[in-house]
């Protein structure tokens, strides 16, 4: 599932999926790393790997790729809770714009 944003100089997106238990059995950092992996690839972003920083989301690990430069930010992170995947990203020119959006994010 997948919730995107799109304006000229932005783009947000907040994509989940529920994954396999035999994939979940592998653990969290070993799921996180293959999803961080697959990612990336597919987003041809490899070089984000070297920006990765745990986070948490209450109880549940995830990771953050991070990039600022003049033209703006780029923030994705990754949150595994329970049995389901998030993605979040957010690209932005306005980096307290970018930082609201991902901090907005809550379980319900």
């Amino acid at each position: 599932h997948e919730f995107k944003s799109s304006a000229t100089n932005c783009d947000y997106m907040v994509a989940y999926a529920d994954l396999p238990d035999a994939f979940l059995s592998l653990g969290a950092d070993a799921v996180l790393n293959e999803m961080r992996d697959d990612l990336l690839s597919d987003l041809e972003l490899e070089f984000l790997a070297s920006l990765e920083a745990d986070v948490r989301l209450a109880e549940h690990p995830g990771r953050q790729y991070r990039l600022s430069g003049d033209e703006g930010t780029l923030d994705m992170r990754l949150y595994l809770v329970n049995e389901r995947i998030y993605f979040l990203a957010a690209v932005d020119s306005n980096t307290a714009a970018v930082d609201r959006f991902l901090n907005s994010f809550e379980l319900r």
